[in-house]
């Protein structure tokens, strides 16, 4: 049985091609793909080759929402028919497996997979991986509804992690250079927008927040803003015997995005002046993935906000170009 991916060949070399598929093994399921998304930061850095051991030919993507149309030896909560969101596949024959999501047929363990919902329509599904990103790196920077946000960087991480944020119940500030983004911020709820090609965010956000915010989030995947966003922070208060709080909250930069430069800071004054909390946030668990498509399913996620569109997978070369042209925030394929 032959299946067909999407196959980066090289940079910014996109192709369609087929190979045929191995049989199951104990605990496998087949799953016939019904979409597949694009995590812009990510496959655009594997599609440029700067993704560590992504050597070309290669099958990239990690959101792949299927019907499980076989199931192996020794499955025992699957069945024929369910409906499921999986990070990729185990196998992707002569081509190198960056995840390998962007499959026509994945071969995935029964523990890898995240069963969809009946009543959860499996476009949306696919944004499972993503939100569940976004998720993971806002309960690792602890954003409650105590904090004012600055999100630099409004793409789709950078979004969900404003949608995140506030269901979280955070005052939120969105920070772009693409005024059709920020709109879409203040679609999905931020409480404020930043233009940073028409206004100088550090004197808006020190405006607007009285001294600066409680949490920073960078998502902008270039290394030189991390420490311009950093000084975004309110300074920790110094304590004296007069204090009135002898251990004041500390604020946090929370490192979101995909970086392939070096992150490098001031340490005055930004690191030391500030007192703050460094964090990186590395992909998700599998409980943020259930939290995540719970949200979805409850109507948590304000998809009117984001600005996707759905082509055929033979179109992946068009859906990839407007990604890159920023022309769209996420693209999804269809197989089916």
């Amino acid at each position: 049985m032959k299946t067909k991916a999407i196959v980066f060949a090289g940079p910014f070399q996109i192709e369609i091609k087929d190979f045929e598929l191995r049989e199951l093994r104990e605990g496998e399921v087949l799953v016939k793909t019904i979409y597949t998304g694009v995590s812009p930061g990510t496959e655009l850095r594997v599609l440029s080759g700067k993704q560590v051991g992504g050597e070309f030919p290669l099958i990239p993507g990690y959101e792949n929402v299927g019907k499980i149309v076989k199931v192996g030896k020794g499955v025992k909560d699957l069945k024929e028919g369910m409906i499921v969101f999986s990070s990729g596949t185990r196998f992707t024959g002569p081509y190198n497996r960056v995840w390998g999501g962007q499959v026509e047929y994945s071969i995935v363990g029964e523990e890898e997979v995240i069963i969809v919902p009946e009543d959860l329509d499996p476009l949306y599904a696919v944004f499972t991986k993503t939100c569940a990103i976004a998720l993971h790196g806002v309960k690792r920077a602890r954003v409650s509804g105590k904090d004012k946000v600055a999100i630099v960087g409004q793409g789709l991480i950078g979004h969900l992690a404003l949608q995140m944020s506030k269901i979280n119940g955070a005052y939120v500030i969105a920070i772009d250079v693409v005024e059709e983004r920020l709109k879409n911020s203040i679609l999905a709820g931020a409480d404020y927008g930043i233009n940073a090609k028409e206004k100088d965010v550090y004197e808006e956000v020190m405006k607007i927040t009285n001294g600066g915010v409680d949490v920073a989030i960078d998502v902008t995947g270039v290394a030189s803003t991390v420490n311009n966003t950093a000084n975004l922070i309110r300074p920790r208060p110094y304590v004296s015997k007069s204090s009135q709080d002898p251990d004041p909250p500390v604020g946090r930069l929370l490192i979101l995005g995909s970086y392939t430069d070096p992150i490098c800071f001031n340490y005055h004054p930004t690191l030391f002046d500030h007192e703050i909390d460094i964090i990186v946030s590395r992909d998700c668990t599998y409980f943020d993935l259930l939290e995540a498509i719970d949200l979805i399913r409850n109507k948590k996620v304000n998809f009117n906000a984001i600005d996707f569109e759905t082509f055929d997978f033979q179109s992946a070369e068009k859906g990839y170009q407007k990604l890159m042209n920023k022309e769209i925030t996420k693209a999804i394929f269809k197989w089916e």
